[in-house]
C-alpha cells in the first residue's frame, strides 16, 4: 500500500510539473517575427514553390464583402482578421503539367492558374482573328472570372489565453484555433497578357474600380494602369507570373511546373512567428485545463479581487505591522517585562528579527511554514529557511507566551518527510 502511494504520489506530480513547464513555455517562449519585406517576400516565395502550405493573416476591411453593415459578422469589430492559407500544387491527372492554386479553409477552393493564362491567350487570338493585325488594342484582353466564394478562418486578438506580448497574428491563430470562426470572402481572378500574370482580387474592390472609370461600362474594360495605388494594395491578395501552359511544360524546371513559378503583391499579409507551430502544439494538450483554470482566475476569483479579498489583504497587512511595532515597542523599551525577566536582553536582541517573529506570531505562523516549504521545495533560500524552521520549535508557539523548560534548547532538523534528528 505504501509503494502504491508513492507511485500515485510520482505520478501526480510528474503530471503536475509537466503541466507547470508547459504553461511556463507557453507563456515565455520566444516569438521572433519576419520584419523585413525582403525576408517576407522570400519566405512566401519558397514556401509555396515548395508545395508547403502558407499561412497569412489580413486585417477585416469592408473590401473583403459587399454585405451591408448591419449583417457584418462579429469578425468585422476591432481587432477582427481573416487567416488564409495557400497551397500551390501541380494537377496530377494532367501529368502535373497544370498549376493549381488551392486556399481557403482546409483548401477546399482550387483555382486552375494554367488554364487562367490560357484562356487569356485565347481571347487575344480571337480578337487577332476579327480585327486587323496592325490595329493597335487600346484595352488588352483579360480574363476575369465570376465571383468565387472562399471561407475562410477568421479571428480576434482578445481571447484569454493570449498574452499581452504575444504577435498580433499569432494571437489571430490561437484564437481561431479555440473558437473556429470562419468568414466567406468573395474573390476573382484575373489574368492579364501584357504581364502574362494571374492575379487573385477581391470582388468588390474591382467593382468600385470599375465605376470609378466613366469608359468603363464592364469589368472587361477595366484599365489596370489607372486603378490607385491604394485601391491596388488593398483589393489584390497575390499575383503569380511566369506560369507555364500545358504545351509548354516541357520547358519548365525539374522541379515541377509550380517551382518556376513568381510570386508576388502579397505585401498586406502578415505572417505568423517562427515559434507559432510550436505554441500550437503545446496548445492542444494545454487548453482544456488552461482554459478552465483562466476562467475561474479571471471570471470568477477577479470580481471578487478588488471588492474583497483586496481590502482584506490590506488590513491583514496593516494589522500585522501594528504588531510586529508594538513587539519592537514591547522589546526594547519594556524591560521590566515577564518576556526579558525570564530570558533577558540578548534573547530580545536575538528575537528580533520580522522572519523570526512571523514564525511564532499566530497570524503569520503558518504562511511562514507554507512559505517555507516552497522554499525548501525550489531550494531556494534553504539555510535561512531552516534556521526559521528551528526557531519556531525553539521558541514558544504563542506569541507573546512563555518559553517553557520542555522546548527550551530543542534542536529539530527537518527532512523532506519529517524530522530526521532532534535533540
Amino acid at each position: 500500500m505504501p509503494r502504491l502511494i508513492s507511485s500515485l504520489s510520482r505520478i501526480i506530480k510528474f503530471i503536475t510539473l509537466s503541466w507547470l513547464s508547459l504553461i511556463g513555455l507557453w507563456i515565455f517562449l520566444p516569438s521572433p517575427t519576419i520584419h523585413e519585406q525582403r525576408q517576407h517576400d522570400e519566405y512566401i516565395q519558397q514556401a509555396l514553390t515548395s508545395g508547403s502550405i502558407l499561412h497569412t493573416i489580413y486585417r477585416f476591411t469592408p473590401s473583403f464583402s459587399a454585405v451591408p453593415e448591419p449583417f457584418r459578422p462579429y469578425v468585422s469589430g476591432p481587432g477582427g482578421s481573416l487567416l488564409i492559407d495557400w497551397r500551390l500544387v501541380s494537377d496530377p491527372a494532367h501529368d502535373d503539367s497544370v498549376a493549381l492554386l488551392e486556399m481557403g479553409r482546409d483548401l477546399r477552393v482550387h483555382i486552375n492558374l494554367t488554364e487562367a493564362i490560357l484562356k487569356v491567350q485565347k481571347r487575344d487570338e480571337e480578337e487577332k482573328a476579327l480585327l486587323d493585325v496592325n490595329l493597335e488594342i487600346d484595352n488588352p484582353p483579360l480574363y476575369i472570372s465570376s465571383e468565387i466564394t472562399v471561407q475562410v478562418d477568421a479571428g480576434d486578438e482578445d481571447h484569454i489565453i493570449n498574452m499581452p506580448w504575444f504577435p498580433w497574428s499569432d494571437a489571430i491563430l490561437f484564437q481561431n484555433k479555440m473558437h473556429g470562426f470562419t468568414y466567406d470572402v468573395q474573390l476573382r481572378v484575373v489574368a492579364r497578357r501584357e504581364t502574362g500574370t494571374v492575379e487573385i482580387w477581391k470582388s468588390d474592390t474591382l467593382l468600385a474600380c470599375a465605376r470609378k472609370q466613366e469608359d468603363s461600362e464592364t469589368l472587361f474594360n477595366i484599365d489596370f494602369d489607372k486603378i490607385s495605388p491604394s485601391d491596388r494594395s488593398d483589393g489584390l491578395l497575390a499575383s503569380f507570373s511566369n506560369i507555364h501552359p500545358a504545351a509548354e511544360a516541357e520547358t519548365a524546371a525539374p522541379g515541377g511546373i509550380i517551382s518556376t513559378i513568381k510570386v508576388a503583391d502579397m505585401q498586406m499579409a502578415e505572417l505568423p512567428s517562427k515559434t507559432c507551430r510550436l505554441r500550437t502544439l503545446i496548445l492542444i494538450p494545454l487548453a482544456p485545463s488552461m482554459i478552465v483554470i483562466l476562467y475561474l482566475l479571471l471570471d470568477v476569483f477577479t470580481p471578487l479581487l478588488f471588492p474583497v479579498l483586496l481590502p482584506i489583504l490590506g488590513a491583514y497587512i496593516i494589522i500585522v505591522l501594528i504588531c510586529w511595532a508594538y513587539y519592537n515597542f514591547h522589546s526594547r523599551y519594556n524591560a521590566t517585562s515577564r518576556y526579558d525577566h525570564e530570558y533577558g536582553s540578548a534573547a530580545a536582541a536575538e528575537n528580533g528579527g520580522f522572519a523570526d517573529w512571523c514564525s511564532r506570531f499566530w497570524m503569520t505562523r503558518h504562511v511562514y511554514c507554507f512559505l517555507f516549504y516552497c522554499c525548501c521545495y525550489c531550494r531556494c533560500c534553504l539555510a535561512r529557511s531552516r534556521r526559521g524552521r528551528r526557531d519556531y520549535y525553539h521558541y514558544h508557539r504563542y506569541w507573546p507566551g512563555e518559553k517553557s523548560e520542555k522546548h527550551r534548547g530543542r534542536v529539530v532538523i527537518w527532512g523532506p518527510a519529517g524530522p530526521v534528528y532532534e535533540e
